[in-house]
């Protein structure tokens, strides 16, 4: 399979997203409609693989759960495999606004970065004001705190998992991809690495957008993820490394 006349791959995870991934599709169909658009759907037990087969280019259903970041070692195969040029990551569940897409984009084709996080932490308010709970608004600016700190960079957000990528970037981190985590510290691992080895790293102001839909990290999976995200800052400071 080989799309040479398609440059950017919209890519959305998706995971019990029925009520919200159709119209998330219509609107970036709006927005780039020269887009390739992926939806990688990780079992889920609703009818969202019914739903984004009518609307996407390309639907991959896999046949267990494999987790966040399994999910986007799948995409980020196809993405590579099929020779695009840009990846935006978005959410099927709707907290992301696709309106943003060609900012991502443009950032990507005028050389700025090779990693572009959307930001809900430029402006904090709106963060609150657009329904982040206060224990993930906290934690948000702790770790990413921790985090710049041991890269030396000044994000305002790590833990956004709205981002996009250029093929350059991919391309040379692609041989670690499958060691890293299944889990929710893929976001994480990925900086890192990336930083390691030398790309730019910026980021826009996107808003927040938590209502009904919206996924969230339930407790115990997010106090885990609170710590590996601190053990990978350690092993970092210490060692200087990712895996």
């Amino acid at each position: 399979m080989h799309f040479a006349d398609m440059s950017e791959l919209i890519y959305i995870p998706s995971f019990n997203c029925e009520r919200t991934i159709g119209s998330v599709i219509k609107e970036i169909r709006n927005i780039v409609p020269n887009s390739f658009v992926l939806v990688v759907d990780d079992s889920s037990t609703d009818n969202s693989y019914l739903v984004a087969k009518d609307l996407a280019d390309y639907v991959i259903r896999t046949p267990t759960r494999l987790g966040y970041g399994g999910n986007q070692k799948i995409a980020f195969k196809f993405f590579v495999e099929n020779s695009f040029e840009k990846i935006v990551m978005i959410h099927g569940d709707g907290q992301h606004n696709p309106l943003h897409i060609p900012r991502f984009l443009e950032c990507i084709d005028q050389k700025k970065a090779d990693l572009v996080i959307g930001s809900r932490m430029l402006n904090k308010s709106s963060a609150i004001n657009g329904g982040m709970p206060i224990i993930k608004f906290i934690s948000n600016i702790f770790l990413s705190y921790i985090e710049n700190k041991v890269l030396g960079l000044n994000l305002s957000e790590f833990h956004s998992g709205y981002r996009c990528y250029s093929a350059r970037a991919l391309r040379a981190i692609y041989s670690f991809i499958p060691m890293l985590s299944d889990d929710f510290v893929f976001d994480q691992q990925i900086i890192f690495l990336m930083h390691k080895l030398g790309f730019k790293i910026c980021e826009i102001p996107v808003e927040t957008i938590y209502n009904q839909f919206s996924s969230h990290i339930n407790l115990l999976p997010g106090i885990k993820y609170f710590f590996e995200v601190l053990i990978l800052s350690s092993r970092y400071c210490i060692f200087k490394k990712v895996l």
